[in-house]
């Protein structure tokens, strides 16, 4: 996903990494680990969201400006966490 100055990509490492979309940054910064499934797909929610959804039915919510998540839910048992 390209979000303003970032470039976000989800993967099956489990993982969300963040790089600079001007391309002065080479490696890019991996998120806090939070999946136990691989992520499958994401979206944005400009301008301060962003979810991710992994196999194993795990959604978390992530703050864009920090890469922190501040929600997680399951899809067998659809309880805030």
């Amino acid at each position: 996903m390209w979000v303003p100055t970032r470039i976000l990509a989800v993967s099956w490492n489990k993982l969300i990494t963040e790089w600079a979309d001007s391309g002065a940054d080479l490696y890019g910064k991996q998120w806090e680990a939070r999946h136990t499934g691989d992520i499958m797909c994401a979206a944005v929610k400009p301008p301060d969201s962003l979810a991710s959804a992994s196999s194993n039915g795990e959604l978390v919510l992530w703050r864009l400006e920090t890469g922190q998540p501040y929600a997680r839910y399951n899809v067998a048992q659809p309880v805030h966490k």
